[in-house]
């Protein structure tokens, strides 16, 4: 048969203060329980992916390549990233790309949609499709650039959607030096 307790106003009191007199050394024991756990919790989940290599990667990328034909601004984000890695040979975050671009990655595609010709649409970005041109080239054929300039040239102003064989033939040439 279980017991019922009853207790009584003082000794309530008595543990509130006690409580409160603690809150410390409670809250300490607390952190550390709570760590004991995260740590025996992340060591497993390590475990687990190195035992699992192969079948996390393969999840990573058909989460990416999901997320990459879906989602516009993830797209513009890794296009941005990627472009200041070949000017540059420097990888940058999504917020270090946000601030060179100079607009949000919304804005980045509102902006580009309404530079689309005829026939253009998200469904078409590709290696035979359309390309985001930089109108200044971010590594220029014959010149030397300095790194500020080519971060300059990252400016969402200075892009543009061009069908692929256009951007193709352009190459990172100037637009002039193309028409001769």
């Amino acid at each position: 048969m279980n017991k019922v307790y009853k207790t009584s106003e003082a000794h309530r009191a008595r543990n509130k203060v006690w409580r409160e007199t603690n809150r410390e050394e409670i809250n300490a024991k607390a952190r550390a329980k709570y760590q004991t756990i995260r740590e025996s919790e992340l060591a497993r989940n390590k475990a687990w992916r190195e035992a699992n290599n192969e079948y996390v990667i393969a999840r990573k990328k058909v989460w990416h390549a999901a997320k990459y034909a879906s989602d516009i601004p993830f797209k513009l984000s890794k296009l941005v990233r990627h472009a200041h890695l070949r000017a540059t040979g420097r990888r940058i975050g999504k917020q270090e790309a946000i601030d060179l671009l100079g607009c949000t990655l919304e804005e980045y595609q509102d902006y580009l949609e309404s530079k689309f010709q005829q026939g253009m649409t998200w469904d078409n970005h590709a290696v035979d499709g359309w390309h985001i041109d930089h109108i200044l080239p971010l590594n220029e054929s014959g010149t030397t650039l300095t790194e500020e300039e080519k971060l300059k040239r990252i400016h969402y102003t200075n892009t543009q959607p061009l069908w692929a064989k256009d951007n193709i033939k352009k190459g990172n040439k100037l637009e002039e030096d193309n028409d001769v």
